[in-house]
Protein backbone atom coordinates (compact mmCIF):
# COMPACT_ATOMS: atom_id res chain seq x y z
CA UNK A 1 0.00 0.00 0.00
CA UNK A 2 1.47 3.30 -0.93
CA UNK A 3 2.35 6.04 1.79
CA UNK A 4 -0.53 8.25 0.78
CA UNK A 5 -3.12 5.55 1.98
CA UNK A 6 -1.33 4.17 4.88
CA UNK A 7 -1.26 8.44 5.99
CA UNK A 8 -5.19 7.95 6.86
CA UNK A 9 -4.85 5.27 8.76
CA UNK A 10 -1.77 6.38 10.95
CA UNK A 11 -3.62 9.51 11.47
CA UNK A 12 -6.90 7.71 12.73
CA UNK A 13 -4.63 5.57 15.47
CA UNK A 14 -2.83 8.59 16.08
CA UNK A 15 -6.08 10.78 16.72
CA UNK A 16 -7.59 7.84 19.10
CA UNK A 17 -4.83 7.96 21.08
CA UNK A 18 -4.77 11.40 21.75
CA UNK A 19 -8.12 11.42 22.31
CA UNK A 20 -8.02 8.23 24.38
CA UNK A 21 -5.05 9.11 26.36
CA UNK A 22 -6.09 12.08 27.25
CA UNK A 23 -9.53 10.43 28.55
CA UNK A 24 -7.69 7.96 30.34
CA UNK A 25 -5.35 10.41 31.60
CA UNK A 26 -8.21 12.88 32.87
CA UNK A 27 -9.82 9.43 34.42
CA UNK A 28 -7.55 7.14 35.81
CA UNK A 29 -4.29 9.26 36.67
CA UNK A 30 -4.84 13.32 37.12
CA UNK A 31 -6.40 12.64 40.16
CA UNK A 32 -3.61 10.53 41.71
CA UNK A 33 -1.15 13.15 40.33
CA UNK A 34 -3.13 15.59 42.61
CA UNK A 35 -3.01 13.50 45.59
CA UNK A 36 0.50 12.31 45.74
CA UNK A 37 1.75 15.55 44.40
CA UNK A 38 -0.08 17.75 46.10
CA UNK A 39 -0.50 20.43 44.57
CA UNK A 40 -2.74 23.19 45.40
CA UNK A 41 -3.45 26.47 43.55
CA UNK A 42 -6.24 29.09 42.27
CA UNK A 43 -8.99 27.94 39.90
CA UNK A 44 -6.28 29.72 37.21
CA UNK A 45 -3.56 28.06 38.06
CA UNK A 46 -5.93 24.61 37.99
CA UNK A 47 -6.52 25.40 34.82
CA UNK A 48 -3.07 25.56 33.77
CA UNK A 49 -2.32 22.39 35.48
CA UNK A 50 -4.82 20.71 33.31
CA UNK A 51 -3.17 21.65 30.22
CA UNK A 52 -0.04 20.66 30.90
CA UNK A 53 -1.27 17.42 31.95
CA UNK A 54 -3.31 17.12 28.97
CA UNK A 55 -0.19 17.56 26.72
CA UNK A 56 1.06 15.10 28.29
CA UNK A 57 -1.32 12.60 28.34
CA UNK A 58 -2.35 13.71 24.62
CA UNK A 59 1.87 12.57 23.54
CA UNK A 60 1.69 9.73 25.85
CA UNK A 61 -1.64 8.49 24.28
CA UNK A 62 -0.08 9.08 20.53
CA UNK A 63 2.94 7.31 21.15
CA UNK A 64 0.52 4.09 22.65
CA UNK A 65 -1.57 4.74 19.43
CA UNK A 66 1.59 4.90 16.72
CA UNK A 67 2.68 1.93 18.32
CA UNK A 68 -0.81 0.48 17.68
CA UNK A 69 -0.49 1.53 14.01
CA UNK A 70 2.61 -0.61 13.68
CA UNK A 71 2.00 -3.54 15.48
CA UNK A 72 -1.72 -3.42 13.14
CA UNK A 73 1.08 -3.05 10.16
CA UNK A 74 2.84 -5.49 10.77
CA UNK A 75 0.45 -8.12 12.17
CA UNK A 76 -1.89 -7.17 8.65
CA UNK A 77 1.18 -6.84 6.26
CA UNK A 78 -0.63 -3.18 5.66
CA UNK A 79 2.12 -2.67 3.20
CA UNK A 80 0.79 -5.04 0.79
CA UNK A 81 -3.05 -5.77 1.66
CA UNK A 82 -5.09 -3.13 0.68
CA UNK A 83 -8.12 -4.39 2.76
CA UNK A 84 -7.27 -4.27 6.25
CA UNK A 85 -8.47 -0.19 5.58
CA UNK A 86 -11.69 -1.92 5.25
CA UNK A 87 -11.77 -3.54 8.45
CA UNK A 88 -9.02 -1.95 10.74
CA UNK A 89 -11.34 -0.65 14.40
CA UNK A 90 -8.48 2.00 16.03
CA UNK A 91 -10.99 3.81 17.87
CA UNK A 92 -11.84 0.94 20.09
CA UNK A 93 -8.70 -1.02 19.86
CA UNK A 94 -6.80 2.33 21.21
CA UNK A 95 -9.69 3.08 23.91
CA UNK A 96 -9.23 -0.84 25.36
CA UNK A 97 -5.59 -0.92 24.91
CA UNK A 98 -4.51 1.97 26.53
CA UNK A 99 -4.28 1.47 30.37
CA UNK A 100 -2.89 -2.05 29.68
CA UNK A 101 -0.20 -0.53 27.51
CA UNK A 102 0.68 2.61 29.66
CA UNK A 103 1.10 0.23 32.96
CA UNK A 104 3.11 -1.99 30.36
CA UNK A 105 5.39 0.69 29.55
CA UNK A 106 5.63 1.58 33.48
CA UNK A 107 7.39 -1.66 34.15
CA UNK A 108 9.43 -1.69 31.23
CA UNK A 109 11.30 1.83 32.00
CA UNK A 110 11.94 0.16 35.32
CA UNK A 111 13.06 -2.56 34.51
CA UNK A 112 15.55 -0.47 31.93
CA UNK A 113 16.66 1.29 34.84
CA UNK A 114 16.88 -0.69 37.10
CA UNK A 115 17.54 -4.19 35.89
CA UNK A 116 14.40 -5.15 37.90
CA UNK A 117 10.82 -5.49 37.69
CA UNK A 118 10.98 -3.95 41.46
CA UNK A 119 9.74 -6.22 43.80
CA UNK A 120 7.02 -9.23 42.66
CA UNK A 121 4.85 -7.26 44.44
CA UNK A 122 4.94 -3.96 42.67
CA UNK A 123 4.88 -6.20 39.22
CA UNK A 124 1.83 -8.61 40.82
CA UNK A 125 -0.14 -4.86 41.45
CA UNK A 126 0.94 -3.71 38.16
CA UNK A 127 0.09 -6.50 36.12
CA UNK A 128 -3.15 -6.86 38.27
CA UNK A 129 -4.40 -3.44 37.42
CA UNK A 130 -3.26 -3.77 33.55
CA UNK A 131 -5.52 -6.39 33.28
CA UNK A 132 -8.45 -5.29 35.34
CA UNK A 133 -8.69 -2.47 33.55
CA UNK A 134 -8.02 -4.00 29.79
CA UNK A 135 -11.05 -6.59 30.78
CA UNK A 136 -13.57 -3.69 32.02
CA UNK A 137 -12.43 -2.19 28.62
CA UNK A 138 -12.99 -5.24 26.39
CA UNK A 139 -16.60 -5.59 28.21
CA UNK A 140 -17.48 -2.05 27.71
CA UNK A 141 -16.39 -2.74 24.31
CA UNK A 142 -18.18 -5.65 23.67
CA UNK A 143 -21.80 -3.98 25.25
CA UNK A 144 -20.51 -0.96 23.00
CA UNK A 145 -20.67 -3.06 19.90
CA UNK A 146 -23.87 -4.61 20.77
CA UNK A 147 -25.84 -1.70 21.18
CA UNK A 148 -24.62 -0.06 18.02
CA UNK A 149 -25.60 -2.98 15.81
CA UNK A 150 -27.25 -1.26 13.25
CA UNK A 151 -24.44 1.64 13.06
CA UNK A 152 -21.83 1.12 10.31
CA UNK A 153 -18.21 1.45 11.33
CA UNK A 154 -18.09 5.06 10.34
CA UNK A 155 -20.99 6.21 12.45
CA UNK A 156 -19.54 4.06 15.65
CA UNK A 157 -16.20 5.77 15.00
CA UNK A 158 -18.06 9.21 15.29
CA UNK A 159 -20.07 8.59 18.40
CA UNK A 160 -17.02 7.47 19.97
CA UNK A 161 -15.03 10.69 19.33
CA UNK A 162 -17.29 12.56 20.23
CA UNK A 163 -17.67 10.40 23.72
CA UNK A 164 -14.09 10.59 23.76
CA UNK A 165 -14.53 14.70 23.63
CA UNK A 166 -16.86 15.28 25.68
CA UNK A 167 -15.78 13.20 28.67
CA UNK A 168 -12.52 14.61 28.53
CA UNK A 169 -14.61 18.21 28.37
CA UNK A 170 -16.30 17.96 31.28
CA UNK A 171 -13.59 16.08 33.55
CA UNK A 172 -11.45 18.67 32.71
CA UNK A 173 -13.82 21.59 34.08
CA UNK A 174 -14.84 19.32 36.93
CA UNK A 175 -11.00 19.05 38.19
CA UNK A 176 -10.82 22.85 37.60
CA UNK A 177 -13.41 23.16 40.11
CA UNK A 178 -12.62 20.53 42.48
CA UNK A 179 -8.82 21.83 42.49
CA UNK A 180 -7.47 21.72 46.31
CA UNK A 181 -7.45 25.03 46.70
CA UNK A 182 -4.14 26.69 49.04
CA UNK A 183 -4.33 26.46 52.48
CA UNK A 184 -2.42 29.11 55.12
CA UNK A 185 -0.20 31.32 54.05
CA UNK A 186 3.68 31.02 55.25
CA UNK A 187 4.64 32.45 58.75
CA UNK A 188 7.04 34.35 60.36
CA UNK A 189 8.60 33.54 63.69
CA UNK A 190 8.08 35.68 66.76
CA UNK A 191 9.07 36.55 70.24
CA UNK A 192 8.00 33.81 72.48
CA UNK A 193 7.37 34.72 76.18
CA UNK A 194 10.52 33.99 78.41
CA UNK A 195 8.88 32.01 81.33
CA UNK A 196 12.41 31.21 83.64
CA UNK A 197 15.30 32.89 83.98
CA UNK A 198 18.12 31.06 85.61
CA UNK A 199 21.29 29.18 85.46
CA UNK A 200 19.23 26.35 83.23
CA UNK A 201 18.08 28.94 80.74
CA UNK A 202 21.92 30.08 80.06
CA UNK A 203 22.91 26.91 79.49
CA UNK A 204 24.24 26.01 76.05
CA UNK A 205 22.30 23.03 73.85
CA UNK A 206 22.87 21.37 70.99
CA UNK A 207 20.61 19.43 68.98
CA UNK A 208 22.00 16.54 66.94
CA UNK A 209 20.07 15.13 63.79
CA UNK A 210 20.84 11.91 62.53
CA UNK A 211 18.89 11.07 59.36
CA UNK A 212 18.00 7.20 59.69
CA UNK A 213 19.21 6.84 63.28
CA UNK A 214 18.28 3.73 64.29
CA UNK A 215 18.64 1.44 67.61
CA UNK A 216 19.42 -1.64 65.45
CA UNK A 217 22.45 -0.79 64.69
CA UNK A 218 23.97 1.80 67.72
CA UNK A 219 22.84 -0.67 70.35
CA UNK A 220 24.69 -3.89 69.62
CA UNK A 221 27.68 -1.90 69.29
CA UNK A 222 27.05 0.25 72.39
CA UNK A 223 27.60 -3.31 74.18
CA UNK A 224 30.51 -4.29 72.97
CA UNK A 225 31.82 -0.43 73.78
CA UNK A 226 32.29 0.46 70.39
CA UNK A 227 30.05 3.88 70.61
CA UNK A 228 30.79 5.34 74.18
CA UNK A 229 29.71 9.03 73.53
CA UNK A 230 26.05 7.25 72.75
CA UNK A 231 26.22 4.87 76.13
CA UNK A 232 27.47 8.03 78.16
CA UNK A 233 24.49 9.59 77.18
CA UNK A 234 22.08 6.91 77.70
CA UNK A 235 23.67 6.81 80.83
CA UNK A 236 23.42 10.02 82.54
CA UNK A 237 20.02 10.93 80.65
CA UNK A 238 17.28 9.46 78.58
CA UNK A 239 16.59 7.61 75.66
CA UNK A 240 13.49 6.22 73.32
CA UNK A 241 11.99 5.50 70.68
CA UNK A 242 10.91 8.13 67.72
CA UNK A 243 7.45 6.71 66.21
CA UNK A 244 8.05 7.21 62.31
CA UNK A 245 5.06 8.54 60.87
CA UNK A 246 3.61 8.67 57.38
CA UNK A 247 5.20 5.47 55.37
CA UNK A 248 7.54 5.20 53.24
CA UNK A 249 8.68 7.39 55.79
CA UNK A 250 9.98 10.08 53.60
CA UNK A 251 12.83 12.22 55.92
CA UNK A 252 12.06 15.81 54.50
CA UNK A 253 8.18 15.82 55.32
CA UNK A 254 9.61 14.17 58.98
CA UNK A 255 12.37 16.75 59.64
CA UNK A 256 9.51 19.52 58.75
CA UNK A 257 7.54 18.37 61.93
CA UNK A 258 10.30 17.75 64.56
CA UNK A 259 12.01 21.51 63.31
CA UNK A 260 8.44 23.19 63.44
CA UNK A 261 5.84 20.96 66.03
CA UNK A 262 3.66 20.62 63.52
CA UNK A 263 1.88 17.73 61.26
CA UNK A 264 2.78 18.26 57.72
CA UNK A 265 -1.09 18.99 56.69
CA UNK A 266 0.23 22.67 58.54
CA UNK A 267 3.47 22.40 57.03
CA UNK A 268 2.80 22.15 53.48
CA UNK A 269 5.60 19.49 53.04
CA UNK A 270 4.97 16.35 52.29
CA UNK A 271 7.87 14.68 50.53
CA UNK A 272 11.37 14.91 49.53
CA UNK A 273 11.34 16.53 46.31
CA UNK A 274 9.79 19.73 44.97
CA UNK A 275 9.54 20.44 41.48
CA UNK A 276 9.22 24.49 40.15
CA UNK A 277 7.53 24.98 36.48
CA UNK A 278 7.36 28.40 35.76
CA UNK A 279 3.66 29.53 35.48
CA UNK A 280 2.84 26.44 37.71
CA UNK A 281 1.84 26.13 41.52
CA UNK A 282 4.83 24.21 42.87
CA UNK A 283 4.69 20.42 43.89
CA UNK A 284 6.20 17.45 45.35
CA UNK A 285 7.00 14.68 43.44
CA UNK A 286 6.54 11.16 44.69
CA UNK A 287 9.71 8.45 44.48
CA UNK A 288 6.88 5.92 45.26
CA UNK A 289 6.43 2.71 43.35
CA UNK A 290 2.98 3.68 41.86
CA UNK A 291 2.23 1.59 38.80
CA UNK A 292 -0.56 4.64 37.17
CA UNK A 293 2.04 7.21 38.02
CA UNK A 294 5.68 5.73 37.23
CA UNK A 295 5.29 7.18 33.32
CA UNK A 296 4.92 10.77 34.53
CA UNK A 297 7.53 10.39 37.57
CA UNK A 298 9.78 9.01 35.36
CA UNK A 299 9.11 11.68 32.67
CA UNK A 300 9.46 14.49 35.79
CA UNK A 301 12.81 12.42 36.42
CA UNK A 302 14.44 12.64 33.20
CA UNK A 303 13.07 16.64 32.99
CA UNK A 304 14.90 17.09 36.12
CA UNK A 305 18.23 15.27 35.44
CA UNK A 306 18.33 17.36 31.75
CA UNK A 307 17.75 20.79 33.73
CA UNK A 308 14.47 20.98 31.49
CA UNK A 309 12.12 21.57 34.99
CA UNK A 310 13.33 23.08 38.35
CA UNK A 311 13.89 19.86 41.06
CA UNK A 312 14.86 21.04 44.48
CA UNK A 313 14.96 19.76 48.10
CA UNK A 314 11.81 22.02 50.01
CA UNK A 315 13.73 24.74 51.65
CA UNK A 316 12.43 27.62 54.30
CA UNK A 317 10.03 28.97 51.52
CA UNK A 318 8.13 25.26 51.66
CA UNK A 319 7.46 25.65 55.33
CA UNK A 320 3.94 27.65 56.23
CA UNK A 321 5.42 27.48 59.94
CA UNK A 322 8.46 28.66 61.42
CA UNK A 323 11.08 26.52 62.70
CA UNK A 324 12.09 26.10 65.78
CA UNK A 325 15.49 28.09 65.41
CA UNK A 326 13.73 30.95 64.17
CA UNK A 327 11.66 31.05 67.54
CA UNK A 328 14.78 30.83 69.44
CA UNK A 329 16.45 33.94 67.51
CA UNK A 330 13.24 35.52 67.49
CA UNK A 331 13.36 35.63 71.39
CA UNK A 332 17.05 36.80 72.23
CA UNK A 333 18.72 33.48 71.77
CA UNK A 334 21.66 33.43 69.61
CA UNK A 335 21.03 30.33 67.42
CA UNK A 336 23.55 28.77 64.82
CA UNK A 337 22.35 26.09 62.07
CA UNK A 338 24.86 23.38 60.27
CA UNK A 339 22.80 22.00 57.19
CA UNK A 340 19.56 21.44 59.14
CA UNK A 341 16.87 20.58 56.24
CA UNK A 342 14.88 24.35 55.66
CA UNK A 343 17.93 25.91 55.95
CA UNK A 344 18.36 27.60 52.44
CA UNK A 345 18.30 30.54 51.97
CA UNK A 346 20.14 31.24 55.39
CA UNK A 347 18.99 34.88 55.53
CA UNK A 348 16.84 35.66 58.52
CA UNK A 349 16.57 32.75 60.01
CA UNK A 350 19.35 32.45 62.53
CA UNK A 351 22.54 34.20 63.51
CA UNK A 352 24.91 31.86 62.07
CA UNK A 353 23.14 29.38 59.34
CA UNK A 354 25.13 26.92 56.94
CA UNK A 355 22.43 25.69 54.71
CA UNK A 356 21.89 21.98 54.27
CA UNK A 357 22.31 23.17 50.02
CA UNK A 358 26.18 23.33 51.11
CA UNK A 359 26.63 20.18 49.23
CA UNK A 360 23.78 18.40 47.09
CA UNK A 361 24.09 14.93 48.44
CA UNK A 362 22.65 12.23 47.08
CA UNK A 363 20.74 14.72 45.73
CA UNK A 364 22.36 15.32 42.60
CA UNK A 365 21.56 11.86 41.08
CA UNK A 366 17.75 13.15 40.74
CA UNK A 367 19.62 16.38 38.72
CA UNK A 368 18.44 18.54 42.04
CA UNK A 369 20.53 21.46 41.29
CA UNK A 370 22.55 23.28 44.18
CA UNK A 371 22.08 26.93 44.51
CA UNK A 372 24.89 29.82 43.83
CA UNK A 373 26.77 30.44 46.89
CA UNK A 374 24.05 33.22 47.34
CA UNK A 375 21.37 32.49 50.70
CA UNK A 376 23.58 29.47 51.58
CA UNK A 377 25.60 30.98 54.64
CA UNK A 378 24.45 33.53 56.95
CA UNK A 379 26.24 36.37 57.48
CA UNK A 380 27.38 36.53 54.07
CA UNK A 381 30.81 38.11 55.09
CA UNK A 382 31.77 34.26 56.48
CA UNK A 383 30.41 32.48 53.56
CA UNK A 384 33.87 31.42 52.41
CA UNK A 385 35.09 30.57 55.81
CA UNK A 386 32.48 28.67 56.59
CA UNK A 387 31.40 26.64 53.00
CA UNK A 388 35.23 25.97 52.87
CA UNK A 389 34.98 22.10 54.17
CA UNK A 390 31.99 21.93 51.64
CA UNK A 391 34.19 22.41 48.40
CA UNK A 392 33.69 20.01 45.72
CA UNK A 393 37.45 19.77 46.03
CA UNK A 394 37.68 18.55 49.04
CA UNK A 395 37.64 14.83 49.98
CA UNK A 396 36.93 12.48 52.40
CA UNK A 397 39.43 12.68 55.02
CA UNK A 398 42.48 9.76 54.14
CA UNK A 399 42.52 8.78 57.75
CA UNK A 400 38.89 8.67 58.90
CA UNK A 401 38.45 6.60 55.61
CA UNK A 402 41.08 4.30 56.35
CA UNK A 403 39.46 3.21 59.61
CA UNK A 404 35.86 2.81 58.05
CA UNK A 405 37.11 1.18 55.21
CA UNK A 406 40.28 -0.23 55.01
CA UNK A 407 40.24 -2.13 51.58
CA UNK A 408 40.22 1.40 50.12
CA UNK A 409 38.49 -0.06 46.79
CA UNK A 410 36.16 -2.44 46.09
CA UNK A 411 34.27 -3.37 42.94
CA UNK A 412 30.17 -2.63 42.74
CA UNK A 413 28.63 -6.00 43.93
CA UNK A 414 26.24 -7.96 41.81
CA UNK A 415 23.50 -7.16 44.15
CA UNK A 416 23.81 -3.40 44.19
CA UNK A 417 22.24 -0.94 42.08
CA UNK A 418 24.68 2.07 43.07
CA UNK A 419 28.54 1.61 44.51
CA UNK A 420 28.69 1.22 48.09
CA UNK A 421 32.00 2.73 48.17
CA UNK A 422 31.22 5.90 46.32
CA UNK A 423 28.73 6.58 48.42
CA UNK A 424 30.57 5.60 51.73
CA UNK A 425 33.23 8.62 50.49
CA UNK A 426 30.29 11.08 49.69
CA UNK A 427 28.93 10.75 52.90
CA UNK A 428 32.23 10.86 54.81
CA UNK A 429 33.28 14.01 53.12
CA UNK A 430 29.87 15.78 54.37
CA UNK A 431 29.26 14.42 57.27
CA UNK A 432 33.42 15.38 58.21
CA UNK A 433 32.68 19.12 56.50
CA UNK A 434 29.69 19.27 58.88
CA UNK A 435 31.62 17.84 62.44
CA UNK A 436 34.47 20.41 61.65
CA UNK A 437 32.27 23.56 60.61
CA UNK A 438 30.21 23.17 63.56
CA UNK A 439 33.52 22.86 65.99
CA UNK A 440 34.42 25.92 64.37
CA UNK A 441 31.64 27.79 64.72
CA UNK A 442 31.74 27.20 68.76
CA UNK A 443 35.67 27.84 68.88
CA UNK A 444 35.35 31.23 66.92
CA UNK A 445 31.85 32.29 68.26
CA UNK A 446 31.42 31.28 71.90
CA UNK A 447 28.18 33.29 72.21
CA UNK A 448 26.59 30.45 70.47
CA UNK A 449 23.60 29.23 73.36
CA UNK A 450 22.32 26.44 70.78
CA UNK A 451 23.73 24.65 67.77
CA UNK A 452 21.41 22.42 65.50
CA UNK A 453 23.83 20.44 63.54
CA UNK A 454 22.38 17.66 60.73
CA UNK A 455 24.29 14.72 60.15
CA UNK A 456 22.77 13.13 57.42
CA UNK A 457 25.57 10.32 55.94
CA UNK A 458 24.23 7.76 58.39
CA UNK A 459 21.04 7.13 56.56
CA UNK A 460 23.16 7.08 53.35
CA UNK A 461 25.54 4.07 54.84
CA UNK A 462 22.47 1.85 55.65
CA UNK A 463 20.69 2.38 52.27
CA UNK A 464 23.94 0.96 50.71
CA UNK A 465 25.26 -1.37 53.23
CA UNK A 466 22.28 -3.10 54.94
CA UNK A 467 22.83 -5.94 53.12
CA UNK A 468 26.23 -6.80 54.03
CA UNK A 469 25.80 -5.88 57.50
CA UNK A 470 22.81 -7.64 57.98
CA UNK A 471 22.54 -10.63 55.49
CA UNK A 472 20.55 -12.87 57.41
CA UNK A 473 17.55 -10.85 57.11
CA UNK A 474 17.12 -11.14 53.22
CA UNK A 475 15.85 -14.26 51.27
CA UNK A 476 18.11 -13.53 48.09
CA UNK A 477 21.88 -13.37 50.70
CA UNK A 478 24.35 -10.90 48.86
CA UNK A 479 27.71 -12.62 47.73
CA UNK A 480 29.88 -14.01 51.08
CA UNK A 481 32.73 -12.19 49.18
CA UNK A 482 30.79 -8.73 49.45
CA UNK A 483 29.87 -9.66 53.33
CA UNK A 484 33.08 -9.94 54.18
CA UNK A 485 34.20 -6.69 52.63
CA UNK A 486 31.96 -4.47 52.92
CA UNK A 487 29.85 -6.44 56.49
CA UNK A 488 31.77 -3.89 59.12
CA UNK A 489 31.52 -0.81 57.17
CA UNK A 490 28.38 0.26 58.58
CA UNK A 491 29.36 -0.53 63.00
CA UNK A 492 32.97 1.36 61.92
CA UNK A 493 30.97 4.83 59.94
CA UNK A 494 28.47 4.79 63.87
CA UNK A 495 32.60 5.02 65.32
CA UNK A 496 33.10 7.96 63.15
CA UNK A 497 29.60 9.36 64.28
CA UNK A 498 29.96 9.14 67.62
CA UNK A 499 33.82 10.19 67.94
CA UNK A 500 32.43 13.12 65.64
CA UNK A 501 29.92 14.20 68.01
CA UNK A 502 31.80 14.16 71.14
CA UNK A 503 34.05 16.86 69.55
CA UNK A 504 31.54 18.73 69.17
CA UNK A 505 30.29 18.75 72.71
CA UNK A 506 33.81 18.99 73.38
CA UNK A 507 33.97 22.31 71.67
CA UNK A 508 31.42 23.96 74.32
CA UNK A 509 33.51 25.96 76.76
CA UNK A 510 31.27 24.17 79.16
CA UNK A 511 29.24 21.24 79.47
CA UNK A 512 25.76 21.29 77.51
CA UNK A 513 22.68 20.22 77.09
CA UNK A 514 22.50 17.18 74.35
CA UNK A 515 19.47 16.38 72.53
CA UNK A 516 19.91 13.88 69.53
CA UNK A 517 16.97 12.77 67.44
CA UNK A 518 16.03 10.66 63.94
CA UNK A 519 13.28 11.13 61.86
CA UNK A 520 13.13 6.98 61.11
CA UNK A 521 14.78 4.38 62.00
CA UNK A 522 16.04 1.84 58.98
CA UNK A 523 15.45 -2.31 57.77
CA UNK A 524 15.63 -4.67 55.46
CA UNK A 525 14.00 -4.58 52.34
CA UNK A 526 14.25 -7.13 49.98
CA UNK A 527 12.81 -6.08 47.05
CA UNK A 528 14.50 -2.47 47.67
CA UNK A 529 15.53 -0.54 44.70
CA UNK A 530 17.83 1.42 44.68
CA UNK A 531 18.37 0.06 48.27
CA UNK A 532 18.27 -3.04 50.71
CA UNK A 533 18.01 -0.91 53.74
CA UNK A 534 15.25 1.39 54.01
CA UNK A 535 13.51 3.69 55.79
CA UNK A 536 11.13 2.00 58.93
CA UNK A 537 10.04 2.99 62.24
CA UNK A 538 11.00 3.71 65.02
CA UNK A 539 14.08 6.36 65.13
CA UNK A 540 16.16 6.96 68.43
CA UNK A 541 16.09 9.73 70.80
CA UNK A 542 18.86 10.56 73.31
CA UNK A 543 19.11 13.49 76.18
CA UNK A 544 21.31 14.68 78.57
CA UNK A 545 23.21 17.49 80.32
CA UNK A 546 23.41 19.08 83.77
CA UNK A 547 19.12 20.14 83.25
CA UNK A 548 18.20 16.59 81.99
CA UNK A 549 17.39 14.21 85.17
CA UNK A 550 18.41 10.44 84.31
CA UNK A 551 15.60 8.02 84.18
CA UNK A 552 15.25 4.83 83.02
CA UNK A 553 13.04 3.13 80.30
CA UNK A 554 12.68 3.43 76.80
CA UNK A 555 10.26 6.92 76.19
CA UNK A 556 7.86 6.91 73.94
CA UNK A 557 8.41 10.03 71.60
CA UNK A 558 6.36 12.22 69.01
CA UNK A 559 7.81 14.05 66.32
CA UNK A 560 5.94 16.88 68.12
CA UNK A 561 7.55 16.78 71.51
CA UNK A 562 11.10 18.18 70.39
CA UNK A 563 10.33 21.60 70.14
CA UNK A 564 8.55 21.89 73.25
CA UNK A 565 11.54 19.93 74.58
CA UNK A 566 14.11 23.03 73.44
CA UNK A 567 11.61 25.75 74.22
CA UNK A 568 11.23 23.96 77.83
CA UNK A 569 15.36 24.01 78.19
CA UNK A 570 15.52 27.36 77.00
CA UNK A 571 12.98 28.76 79.08
CA UNK A 572 10.48 29.82 76.69
CA UNK A 573 6.52 29.70 76.93
CA UNK A 574 5.57 26.73 74.80
CA UNK A 575 3.29 28.35 71.86
CA UNK A 576 -0.74 27.25 72.69
CA UNK A 577 -0.80 25.67 68.71
CA UNK A 578 2.14 23.23 69.64
CA UNK A 579 0.42 19.83 69.79
CA UNK A 580 3.69 18.28 72.13
CA UNK A 581 4.97 18.42 75.67
CA UNK A 582 7.89 18.86 77.03
CA UNK A 583 9.97 15.53 77.33
CA UNK A 584 11.37 16.66 80.74
CA UNK A 585 8.40 16.99 82.57
CA UNK A 586 5.35 15.43 80.55
CA UNK A 587 3.80 12.98 82.03
CA UNK A 588 2.55 10.44 79.33
CA UNK A 589 6.20 9.78 78.08
CA UNK A 590 5.98 7.27 81.14
CA UNK A 591 8.99 4.66 80.68
CA UNK A 592 7.94 1.92 78.66
CA UNK A 593 9.17 -1.41 80.56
Amino acid sequence: MSLMRLLPIMWKFLRDGILWGLVWGLVFIAPDMVHTHYMVGTHAEAMKVVAVMSLVFAALGAGIGFGLFVLAAIYRRLASDASLSRVATPSLATAVLIPGIYVAVGAGIYFWKFRTIGGAGWYQRAALLAIAVTIAGALAAAVFLWLTKSKTRSERERILTIAACSIAVVVAVVFVMRFPSPGRRGQTAHALERIASGEREKRKLIVIAIDGGTWHVISPLMAKGRLPTFASIIRNGVHGDVKALWPPYWSIAAWGAITTGHPREDVGVFGDIQVRIPGLPAFQSPMDLEPRLLNITTIEYLLASRRMIRAEVPDRRSLKVPPVWEMLDRSGIETAVVRFNFSYPATGQAKIVVSNLALADVWGLLGVDVPDKSGLVEPASRRDELLAEFSREKKADSADLAKVFPLGKWPKPEDATLNPVGGLRGALHFDFATFTTASHLLETDPEIEVLFVHIGGVDTIEHMFWQYRFPGEFKHKPAEKDVAALGEVMDRYMEFIDSGIAKMIGSFSATPNVLIVSDHGQAAREDGVPFKGWHASPGIFLAAGPDIAPRAGLLGVSYYDIVPTILDLKGLRKPAELRGQSLLRDARTCCQQ
